[in-house]
């Protein structure tokens, strides 16, 4: 009699992938990036729920066999195309908290266009994980979810720490609270993913700078008294 397969053990497929991604060549790794962009229009378009894999398969004008090659499941895709332009937005986010020669508003709204830039290059791949409830994809408690989770705390944070310090030193109006004016500026940017078209009129950076405008402009408008909820 056979010997049974080993519960869990990894599919002769599986095996090939990882040694594949380990080994790193050029054009696996090209051929995967192009395969993340084609499935991220397909979320986008069609929702990931209701996206399977044989529809990606489709349109990359694979078999599901060759699609597993590359891809363990949507899930796996799904991460790949956000994991890479949120690494690349807390490098910019750094970049610009560290740079000694630009005030704090105008660190601020250098994060508001690097933003929209980002939305922009990544199209569509930050848009679709912010129309798509992350705890219906992968286990919200995993370490992957936690890290995603703990990356735009991060971005929130930094808004959140130059408003305040932009109200402290007088630059920004004290009527209103710190957690409101973050909200505000980030419903602007993240509804976006509603309208926003990369081959519109409208360049990412028009886009940033109306928003800045309409923002700032409001956000200097004058000084109050100083809010009781100006640090929340």
């Amino acid at each position: 009699m056979p010997a049974k397969k080993k519960k869990n053990a990894p599919s002769n497929i599986s095996r090939r992938r990882q040694a594949a991604l380990d080994e790193g060549a050029e054009e696996y790794v090209t051929r995967r990036r192009e395969l993340v962009r084609i499935a991220a229009t397909i979320f986008k378009a069609k929702g990931f729920d209701a996206t399977t894999f044989g529809d990606i398969a489709v349109h990359t004008g694979l078999d599901r066999a060759t699609l597993y090659y590359y891809f363990g499941s949507k899930q796996e895709i799904f991460k790949e195309a956000i994991e890479g332009a949120l690494s690349s937005n807390l490098d910019g986010l750094r970049r610009i908290q560290n740079d000694p020669d630009t005030s704090n508003p105008e660190k601020l709204e250098k994060l508001v266009r690097m933003l929209m830039v980002s939305y922009h290059d990544n199209y569509p791949y930050l848009f679709v994980y912010l129309q798509q409830d992350i705890g219906t994809i992968v286990d919200p408690k995993s370490d992957w979810a936690k890290k995603v989770d703990n990356q735009v705390k991060m971005i929130e944070a930094a808004f959140a720490a130059l408003i305040r310090a932009g109200i402290a030193a007088g630059d920004f109006r004290d009527d209103i609270s710190v957690s409101l004016c973050a909200n505000s500026i980030f419903g602007m940017l993240n509804w976006t993913h509603r309208w926003y078209d990369p081959e519109g009129r409208n360049r990412p950076e028009v886009v940033a700078d109306a928003f800045c405008k309409i923002f700032f402009d409001g956000l200097r408008g004058h000084s109050a008294s100083v809010n009781s909820d100006v640090s929340s």
